[in-house]
């Protein structure tokens, strides 16, 4: 685990990935409600690449966004699930950008695998979370900006249930 500066920073790209799940949701609602479309089409093909990004930084490393590769059993365990269920989700975001359109299938797949993706991130962060604490490492500010990503999280989540309402 790292020490530190670099600690917060994983913490923090950790829960971003976590925070990533509900912004997708809620910019694939965007494009399918028409409001802002070609926006929210950018929004959603960066955030899906930044998504994936994230996931394998966090299995292989990635110097860019300072977050060091693992090989501890119980964050890999917690890769593979998001790993399981990203191909669904990020596929069906990937298919609606080429379109330029959120079709109603579409939709209902992000709809139906969004929150096993949520509590896969969730217990991502978790895992990273605890390794950190039984290392001695996670601060005060390790609980802030993690705190934080939560409070992101949240925000999101709730943008998508509003927009899920209004798309009916």
């Amino acid at each position: 685990m790292a020490a530190g500066e670099n600690l917060s920073q994983l913490i923090n790209v950790v829960a971003k990935q976590h925070m990533l799940t509900q912004m997708m949701s809620k910019e694939s609602l965007l494009v399918a409600l028409e409001v802002d479309k070609a926006r929210n089409l950018h929004n959603l093909r960066s955030n899906q690449a930044f998504f994936d990004r994230v996931q394998q930084g966090l299995r292989y490393g990635d110097i860019t966004l300072s977050v060091p590769g693992t090989r501890r059993p119980k964050i890999l365990e917690k890769l593979d699930r998001v790993e399981e269920l990203w191909p669904l989700f990020g596929n069906a975001v990937e298919t609606s950008v080429s379109a330029g359109s959120v079709s109603a299938e579409r939709l209902d797949t992000i709809a139906e695998v969004n929150l096993a993706l949520l509590e896969a991130t969730e217990d991502t962060v978790r895992a990273y979370r605890e390794a950190a604490a039984r290392g001695g490492l996670f601060s005060m500010i390790g609980i802030a900006i993690d705190q934080s990503g939560h409070q992101r999280t949240l925000t999101q989540k709730m943008s998508k249930e509003f927009l899920l309402i209004a798309y009916g």
